[in-house]
């Protein structure tokens, strides 16, 4: 009886919509990276950021509907709040540039508003999430120990 009994939660759901939150944060940085480096079709690549602010906007909904819904949660209320809605804010402000660049015609974008250094397809994040499954932001890997 006493092995069941545990006082963190097991539930991983929170992790996994954090991981959903990052993944699709990191792909909305990269569209925005690519729009700045080749500035063409600037507007599929706008409502295309479009889409994805509103898939961040999705995923902060069921965040705050498990929170809503969860009892016992696996870290801080307060901080699963926070986390979400800076990923959000994120995402948001991402899309936000998009909308202004589409929005005021901009020609080029200048020297100084183009990232100095290009997020690759080979940026992962890297922030480990201590979920009781210990795994990290990316599929693939698994935390240290």
């Amino acid at each position: 009886m006493l092995a069941r009994l545990r006082l963190i939660p097991q539930d991983a759901r929170f992790f996994d919509l954090f991981n959903r939150s990052a993944e699709n944060t990191l792909e909305g940085a990269r569209l925005l990276d690519d729009l700045m480096n080749n500035y063409v079709d600037v507007e599929r690549k706008t409502r295309h950021l479009k889409d994805i602010e509103h898939t961040g906007d999705e995923i902060t909904h069921e965040v705050f509907g498990a929170l809503h819904r969860t009892f016992v949660t696996p870290i801080d209320r307060e901080d699963i709040s926070n986390l979400a809605s800076s990923l959000d804010d994120v995402i948001d402000w991402i899309e936000e540039v998009g909308r202004r660049i589409h929005l005021y015609r901009v020609d080029q974008p200048t020297e100084i508003a183009r990232p100095r250094r290009s997020i690759g397809s080979k940026t992962k994040p890297t922030i480990c999430l201590r979920a009781p499954s210990r795994t990290c932001m990316t599929a693939s890997r698994r935390c240290p120990s």
